[in-house]
């Protein structure tokens, strides 16, 4: 939280200075309680289990018996050549498929 202050107060300070900012200073918007409320409503809705602000992973549950593997670990499917080529080949084709259905006309060169 004092990295993200610190950094708001810079970039409002670089608005002001650079770029000719003219309006009054804005305290950053968010508290530690606020920050511990997202967390505590994420952990209910989406993960399933308690996520911490502080980033602190050593309570957390057992997944396909790899307990509080580390976070960047490579996962077990990425180490099958099978399912690594079929998540490479989705990878490659998907979004192919979902730039051409979405590219206006005329935009980036020609769509649909």
């Amino acid at each position: 939280l004092d990295t993200a202050m610190k950094e708001w107060d810079h970039y409002q300070e670089l608005w002001k200075t650079q770029n000719g900012l003219d309006a009054p200073y804005q305290k950053y918007p968010y508290t530690r309680e606020m920050i511990e409320e997202y967390f505590q409503e994420y952990s209910r809705n989406v993960a399933g289990w308690e996520v911490r602000a502080d980033g602190k992973m050593d309570h957390w549950p057992e997944i396909g018996g790899q307990a509080n593997k580390a976070f960047g670990s490579v996962p077990q499917w990425a180490k099958d050549d099978n399912a690594f080529a079929e998540a490479q080949k989705a990878m490659e084709s998907d979004h192919i498929k979902w730039w051409g259905d979405h590219l206006v006309k005329g935009a980036l060169g020609s769509g649909p």
